[in-house]
């Protein structure tokens, strides 16, 4: 998966295979975070952490962060439900410890994503999969916190604009369910509804990824 391939990579990069040098200890810290058991790991000895785990009573995971830019900010962020499989994931695409693109899952398998094209932490973009193909698309195209326009998926595999879309006739906006705001812990969308957002945006702490 992206987590463990991500993983790899980060530490390969760090091994330069024309130096005799060996590679930079692996350094992990235990410590406690919201009544969570987390494990911090620093695969490339700079006392950064790149990688931190975080449990549930000390065995099932419910939360797994990476910084792949090696920056102290966590780019990747998957949460886990009860079951250990993936509930949804953030990832920061620009590096500025904020997240612009959420993919929600349910039984493992993706079928939402909500995306930031500007970065105003606002959802303008949102991608409705079936068997993990997307089938829905909506958009935003003017930034004002309501979509403009809904593309759906036709036998041919092209998309083709909904009665929705904005034109020379300036059709309505079709409003976002409640709110635009970027997701957070407490709001997850269902699968059969046009999913509601939360009022409040992820907050980077800013402090949990160093030593």
């Amino acid at each position: 998966m992206l987590y463990l391939f991500i993983s790899c990579t980060l530490f390969k990069a760090k091994i330069d295979p024309q130096i005799d040098d060996a590679p930079p200890p692996v350094i992990t810290k235990d410590y406690t975070e919201e009544g969570l058991d987390c494990k911090l790991i620093d695969v490339t000895g700079d006392q950064k952490a790149n990688i931190k785990t975080c449990y549930q009573d000390g065995t099932r995971v419910v939360r797994k962060e990476m910084d792949i830019n090696n920056d102290s900010k966590m780019d990747i962020i998957t949460h886990y439900d009860d079951d250990s499989q993936i509930e949804r994931e953030d990832l920061d695409l620009d590096y500025d410890g904020i997240p612009e693109w959420v993919d929600y899952y349910e039984d493992d398998k993706i079928y939402q994503t909500d995306i930031d094209t500007n970065v105003d932490r606002l959802v303008d973009m949102r991608l409705f999969y079936k068997d993990e193909k997307i089938v829905r698309k909506q958009s935003d195209n003017d930034f004002d916190g309501k979509f403009d326009c809904t593309f759906h998926l036709k036998d041919d595999g092209e998309f083709v604009r909904g009665p929705d879309c904005k034109n020379s006739d300036e059709m309505p906006d079709v409003p976002y369910p409640d709110s635009t705001s970027w997701p957070d812990e407490t709001n997850k969308p269902t699968k059969s509804t046009e999913s509601t957002t939360p009022e409040e945006p992820i907050e980077d702490d800013g402090d949990s990824e160093t030593w």
